[in-house]
């Protein structure tokens, strides 16, 4: 599928490995207002955001690899910021997973208009002493994922800046306004299949 065009917006691929060394990409579309720095620094911003925040409640069975950044307009620039190695780069809990194919199920929510996408993420982040047999994840470990997500939204909204989006297929985009973890895991069995 083509990339969107979308002037004044960026695709970051969040980029990581397992211990099994299979790729882990997250999207995050960014909007960065005029004037406000180069895509480097904001990608830079977001990179430190991913690893103070996100990181540490991620499984320890992830490698953050770096973010790999295109803007989205044709010849838009395109490059890379690797890990901060000040920063933690591998998943902070150590608890047995739960199966590989369940996630955490991070939904982007935006103002909602008719015929749009939020958009999502999958992270590994529950462990089975988190989740009971229903696929319910216990409040606590929710509740830390909440903090962590609001922390890493407020890290990379800045106001007159640049601000997490949805850009949608038509080239049209919407502000992020919050990252919220589903209560129950969820399943992405197609998306482990080799």
């Amino acid at each position: 599928m083509a990339l969107p065009n979308a002037p004044g917006h960026a695709r970051l691929a969040i980029r990581g490995h397992w211990s099994n060394g299979r790729q882990v990409v997250n999207i995050l579309d960014m909007r960065r207002e005029t004037g406000s720095g180069s895509w480097t620094n904001l990608t830079g911003d977001v990179r430190d955001n991913w690893q103070d925040e996100i990181i540490p409640l991620l499984m320890n069975n992830y490698t953050f690899d770096g973010i790999h950044f295109i803007e989205l307009i044709p010849g838009g620039e395109v490059g890379d910021v690797a890990p901060d190695p000040a920063k933690p780069t591998v998943g902070g809990r150590s608890s047995a997973a739960a199966a590989p194919s369940q996630a955490l199920l991070v939904h982007k929510q935006i103002e909602r208009h008719r015929g749009v996408h939020t958009g999502r993420w999958y992270l590994a982040g529950v462990d089975e002493a988190n989740c009971d047999e229903d696929g319910n994840i216990s409040g606590s470990l929710l509740g830390d994922w909440q903090t962590a997500l609001d922390a890493f939204w407020a890290g990379v909204d800045d106001t007159g800046s640049h601000h997490p989006s949805v850009v949608h297929q038509d080239g049209t985009a919407d502000d992020i306004n919050s990252f919220n973890p589903d209560s129950v895991v969820a399943s992405q069995r197609r998306r482990v299949r080799g």
